[in-house]
Parts: structure tokens; C-alpha cells; sequence
């Protein structure tokens, strides 16, 4: 029979020691120590124990000798094990390209979600847009598509209803009571057409006025260009005088050589840089001078 000795306080191995009595059924008792630090790094050696789990958001640690790690997919993740192998993968179909900005001439549309956003395409002012599948077809309401032309819309009852923010008809047409108008220059201007009485005119020959060392210059209606020269005009016609340095020579049609301003079918005389006159048909020659020089001095000769 095997024989344990019993352990003394002259024989007790230490706490570090594994105490191990080996006998046989007729020899002595033999008793060996192993020590148990050596040991334990044989067997992690020989078989490793995970105890800690890092990630870069968080560690998982073992509280037993052993544990179980679950790997857990979200956010369109999935895993699955097989064997040794543990496979992450993502589910395709939410990770398909998606419009995160939209650049328009006007302005930008950014999204406020990382995953992209949905944009809407607004109708108005007679734009019909529709889809299908991936085409956005964009076409005209055959209902208003007549007051996006120019020729019939907007129309106005009187001139005097024509809008004040003529700029935004710069290049367009507009109709106003009967007649047609088009805008240039932030202004709307009438146009005529044979139809229209002389009356409609504002002038059949324009002149315009330039000083040049202490005389008037005329260019267009005819003129040669030369200083103080006589112009010719006719009984009935309208004639404009365009005088853009109105403000250090005023122009203003006398019935003489510094004498009273003519009036008879004259308009704006010496008011502003612009002056009509409707010669009379019992008109008689007169001139024009330069108020605040009396030497910037020509004639009309009336035919």
C-alpha cells in the first residue's frame, strides 16, 4: 500500500512549492516540490488564455478564468463566425453613393446628414418637373406657357401701370393698354410703328450739343460739326437739342442775339439737358445762344 508522510514543520515546503509524495508498495515515501510560478508560465506557454479585449473605443475584460466575446453588428455591419474565423462585412446596399452637396448658379444646398439627404426640385412660374426611375424631367405648363412670352405677358391696362422695377425688363417686351414697349436701360420705352400719328413722336432730327473753347459744336441731324454752325429746320417737324453740359452752358432758343427766349412749340427751354421744339409753320428765323456765354451763338434758318 502506498505510505503518505505526514508533512512537519521541518519538512513543510514552501507556499510558492507544489508538494508532491511519490511511494511504491515497498520502499520509503519520496517527497518532491514543483514550483508553482514556474508552473503557471509553462501552462499559459503551452495553452494562452485571453483575459483582455482592446478596441479603440473600449476594452473588454475577463472577470473568470474564462469568458465568452460576442461580436455584435450595428450600424449596417454583420459578423459571422466559421470554424477559427470571425468575418465583419457591410450591408452594400446602405452604402451606395449619395449627394451630399448641390451647387446651383444662385446657391448652394448642403446636406445635414452625413448618409446624404433628399433633395426636392420646386415647380413654379408655370415649370412642371417630374421622375421616373433616375430622370427628372423638367417641361412647361401648356396651361401658362402664353404669359411666359414676352409678347402677351405681363400685360398692363395703362402705361401708367408699368412696374417701377423696369431693370428686371431689360431685353424683354411688355404691352401696356394698346401699344407695345420694350425695356433698355432700366426704362421702358414705346415703340412706334406706322400705324402711330406723328404726335407719337418726340422728334423727327436730334442734335447734340458740345462746347469747344468758347462755342457750340453740333453733331447728328445733318450737321458738319462745325463751331456756332446755322442750322436749317422745317416748319412741322419736331426737333431735339441734346446739351449734356447744360449746367456750365445752357442752350436756349432767342428770337435774336441776346434777346427773349422763343416759346412758341418749345419744351424744356434752357430747364434741363434736353429741349423740343415743334417749329410753327409761321416760324421765322431765330437763334441759339449760351445764357451764361453770349458768344456760343448760332442760327436757325426755318425753311
Amino acid at each position: 500500500m502506498p505510505k503518505i508522510t505526514s508533512i512537519t514543520a521541518t519538512n513543510a515546503a514552501a507556499n510558492a512549492d507544489l508538494l508532491v509524495i511519490t511511494a511504491n508498495t515497498t520502499g520509503t515515501a519520496v517527497t518532491r516540490t514543483i514550483n508553482v510560478a514556474t508552473l503557471a508560465t509553462a501552462v499559459q506557454v503551452s495553452t494562452p488564455v485571453i483575459s483582455q479585449l482592446n478596441t479603440s473605443e473600449g476594452n473588454v475584460v475577463s472577470n473568470a478564468q474564462q469568458f465568452a466575446i460576442s461580436f455584435v453588428g450595428s450600424n449596417n455591419i454583420h459578423s459571422s463566425a466559421s470554424g477559427n474565423t470571425i468575418t465583419l462585412s457591410a450591408n452594400l446596399s446602405n452604402f451606395q453613393n449619395t449627394i451630399s452637396s448641390v451647387v446651383t448658379p444662385s446657391g448652394t444646398i448642403d446636406s445635414s446628414n452625413a448618409m446624404g439627404f433628399a433633395l426636392t426640385f420646386a415647380q413654379s412660374n408655370g415649370i412642371l418637373i417630374t421622375a421616373t426611375g433616375n430622370t427628372a424631367t423638367v417641361t412647361f405648363d401648356p396651361a401658362t406657357i402664353n404669359t411666359l412670352t414676352d409678347v402677351t405677358s405681363p400685360a398692363y391696362n395703362t402705361e401708367g401701370e408699368l412696374p417701377t422695377a423696369s431693370s428686371n425688363f431689360n431685353g424683354h417686351t411688355v404691352v401696356a393698354g394698346s401699344s407695345l414697349y420694350h425695356g433698355a436701360g432700366d426704362v421702358f420705352i414705346k415703340d412706334i410703328n406706322v400705324n402711330n400719328s406723328a404726335d407719337e413722336l418726340k422728334s423727327h432730327v436730334k442734335f447734340t450739343l458740345s462746347s469747344n473753347s468758347g462755342a457750340y459744336n453740333v453733331a447728328g441731324g445733318g450737321a458738319q460739326g462745325s463751331d456756332d454752325e446755322t442750322l436749317y429746320l422745317y416748319r412741322g417737324f419736331t426737333y431735339q437739342f441734346d446739351n449734356p453740359e447744360h449746367a456750365s452752358h445752357p442752350f436756349q432758343i432767342r428770337v435774336s442775339d441776346g434777346g427773349a427766349a422763343y416759346t412758341n412749340g418749345v419744351s424744356n427751354n434752357i430747364a434741363g439737358n434736353t429741349t423740343y421744339w415743334t417749329v410753327p409753320q409761321n416760324a421765322a428765323n431765330v437763334f441759339y445762344q449760351c445764357t451764361n456765354h453770349s458768344s456760343m451763338l448760332g442760327q436757325l434758318i426755318i425753311v
